[in-house]
């Protein structure tokens, strides 16, 4: 395993190589298989390795791989969890329209709103969610709101997540404007210049934004 990180992170011809011999296939079938906690945990966070840049991978070939790893977010090991949801964001930074694959055949967005309930998912739930948001078709969007994402970040906004959950209503009021707004509470504006005054700079500067 040691050794495939390595490759992956140091040699995009290696990387590629891996994917070749079907060794992400491999890892996922052990990861799932496996009774061991901490040979499922190392699979993902190899996989996590392997597609950390997947600028020069062959786009049907990712999604492919991509759909096959959305089985390990079954899996009941927090860490086997957070590496598969890192390793959604960086693809989905880097190829936004895989966003779409994600909703429409796996309804990622939906499970997504479960793990925001999770202690330890449920920041990197709010940074797919937030990609999600920016990249995906507007009807995925909709679902999320429909489903509660805004009671959700309006909960978080005085926690440590405040300053992510003030930027995903920043976009979610870019792209659905009329139907965020009828969800916030009167006094949303006056409560974030409260918040304002107490907070650290990175939630500052997201305030700001949305008030601009």
């Amino acid at each position: 395993i040691n050794l495939i990180i390595t490759v992956s992170r140091y040699s995009s011809y290696g990387r590629n190589s891996l994917l070749i011999a079907g060794i992400p296939e491999l890892l996922v079938n052990i990861a799932m298989s496996t009774s061991d906690s901490s040979i499922a945990i190392n699979c993902c966070m190899t996989l996590e390795s392997i597609f950390s840049d997947v600028r020069n991978i062959d786009f049907d070939t990712l999604i492919q791989h991509v759909m096959m790893m959305t089985q390990l977010l079954s899996l009941p090991y927090d860490e086997a969890k957070l590496s598969i949801l890192s390793t959604f964001i960086s693809i989905s930074y880097q190829v936004p329209i895989v966003s779409n694959t994600l909703c429409g055949s796996y309804q990622i967005h939906l499970m997504l709103l479960n793990l925001l309930y999770d202690e330890n998912l449920k920041g990197q739930s709010l940074n797919l969610l937030r990609n999600i948001c920016i990249s995906a078709d507007i009807d995925f969007v909709k679902q999320v709101i429909e489903y509660g994402l805004i009671i959700s970040l309006l909960d978080f906004i005085n926690s440590n997540l405040s300053a992510i959950s003030i930027h995903l209503i920043s976009i979610l009021i870019e792209r659905l404007h009329k139907e965020v707004f009828d969800l916030l509470p009167p006094n949303f504006n006056e409560s974030l210049i409260e918040i304002a005054c107490v907070s650290p700079f990175e939630v500052k500067k997201q305030i700001a934004f949305l008030l601009s």
